[in-house]
């Protein structure tokens, strides 16, 4: 006996006999920028470092990685939120003037478009559009959310 199941996203018919699977059609990919289709220019640790100041135990221990900077901003009060995010602003704007494609993100982006899989680029700012006038050929469909409306 077989059952089946429908959904906008999926079309998978499940069978109790194990040699009948159909693995769903990938329609999109997601991607955040950073290390995937560019090149990572930002030095997070001293971006934490000078949002958090050098008193927090994770700075002084060095072990920055562990640390959700932006966790621990939403529960500061909103003139310290504010300057955390002009530090943060001021780091992102100046990795994206140094902003460089990752090598094989060019084909992968035309890749995914010859198979009709739409691309979603995460980004947290608008100078994302000078990046993708550089990476996108005509033919591929992006689609460009901020970071507030992925998160929120």
């Amino acid at each position: 006996m077989a059952t089946g199941f429908n959904s906008p996203s999926a079309s998978v018919r499940i069978s109790t006999s194990s040699d009948v699977r159909v693995k769903p059609k990938l329609r999109g990919v997601v991607f955040d920028m950073d290390g995937t289709l560019t090149v990572p220019v930002i030095d997070f640790a001293l971006m934490k470092r000078m949002v958090l100041g050098d008193d927090h135990a994770d700075i002084k221990s060095g072990n920055t990685s562990r640390i959700d900077i932006l966790h621990q901003i939403e529960q500061w009060s909103p003139d310290r939120q504010q300057k955390a995010y002009t530090i943060i602003t001021d780091f992102e704007r100046q990795a994206h003037e140094r902003l460089q494609i990752m090598p094989g993100a060019l084909e992968l982006c035309e890749f995914l478009d010859s198979r009709q899989i739409r691309l979603l680029v995460a980004s947290v700012r608008v100078p994302l559009h000078a990046y993708l006038m550089n990476l996108a050929s005509t033919t591929v469909l992006i689609h460009i959310s901020t970071h507030n409306q992925i998160s929120r």
